[in-house]
């Protein structure tokens, strides 16, 4: 399931919920195996993409649950609220730069920065796993922001890394909004904003 794809008539990244649901019967290619994909926006599901049943993508095999998706929603909702008044070169999900051996759940480029947004939302990430993520991006001049899940708030490897590196996260609260969130107090800096 993706929620951004390549139009197959303009060979350009589009991301799902800015089509309508009459985009049905356009033709879509993933961004990752070129193979055809579905438009699915319905009344329920995040409007996405998905794969013929019969494909071996990545993508299609990541098992990216509806509240990782949601919270690729929110992050570009937020981004784009943030930004008022200035036009984003690209915003896009599952994004890859041939020179980085990662795949980006938001990118959002301004003229004046790249940024790249990640999201983790279950607390079994290690540190070193976030360090090295982070630093693949920033060696190429990429700005890096982690979004966080409720889960997250209590992980230790999260809340060291968050004071090692002296950065602010973002906390996810679903299904409302997004807060900004500071370290939390037990790591010496500034508490959680909540909802």
């Amino acid at each position: 399931m993706c929620l951004s794809a390549i139009d197959a008539a303009t060979d350009k990244v589009v991301l799902a919920f800015r089509l309508k649901r009459t985009d049905k019967m356009r033709e879509f290619r993933c961004k990752e195996c070129k193979q055809p994909l579905t438009l699915r926006h319905g009344w329920i599901v995040t409007p996405h993409f998905a794969h013929l049943p019969e494909s071996t993508c990545a993508l299609r095999i990541s098992g990216e649950t509806q509240n990782h998706r949601d919270g690729k929603l929110l992050v570009i909702d937020e981004l784009i609220r943030m930004n008022r008044g200035v036009e984003p070169i690209l915003i896009e999900t599952e994004y890859r730069d041939p020179l980085v051996p990662r795949r980006a759940d938001v990118a959002f480029f301004t003229e004046d920065d790249r940024q790249i947004h990640e999201i983790q939302l279950s607390s079994n990430i290690p540190y070193e796993t976030m360090d090295q993520r982070t630093r693949d991006w920033e060696n190429h001049g990429y700005t890096v922001a982690w979004h966080f899940g409720k889960a997250c708030l209590d992980a230790q490897p999260i809340l060291e890394w968050i004071k090692d590196r002296g950065q602010t996260g973002f906390y996810l609260n679903f299904p409302r909004q997004v807060d900004i969130a500071d370290i939390p107090p037990e790591t010496g800096g500034a508490r959680l904003v909540p909802a």
